[in-house]
């Protein structure tokens, strides 16, 4: 007998907490950009709402090789956006830190 499985399309956050977490940050974001905008402080939080609202990458299938996971458009510029937000998270703290 056998039995058909479909693939895991979604992530494996649940989908309340991946649209919470989405808008909050991003409402933080547009907030912070409104407030002062010459800061740039408001960029972490946009990219990281804008991640999880938008760009969060579907989970890896465990066949799949890694250079053909990072190699799809979705995940690339999903991984470009972590990548902003990171910077700019450490950006914020080392301005905080010198201070």
């Amino acid at each position: 007998m056998q039995v058909w499985f479909p693939e895991r399309t979604q992530p494996q956050m649940p989908k309340w907490l991946r649209l919470t977490a989405g808008w909050l940050c991003f409402s933080v974001g547009v907030l912070m950009l409104v407030q002062h905008p010459s800061d740039l402080m408001w960029g972490s939080q946009l990219f990281l709402g804008m991640w999880f609202l938008f760009f969060m990458p579907p989970v890896r299938q465990p066949y799949e090789r890694r250079r053909d996971y990072y190699a799809k458009p979705r995940v690339l510029l999903s991984t470009l956006i972590l990548l902003f937000a990171f910077v700019a998270s450490c950006r914020n703290l080392y301005i905080a830190f010198t201070k």
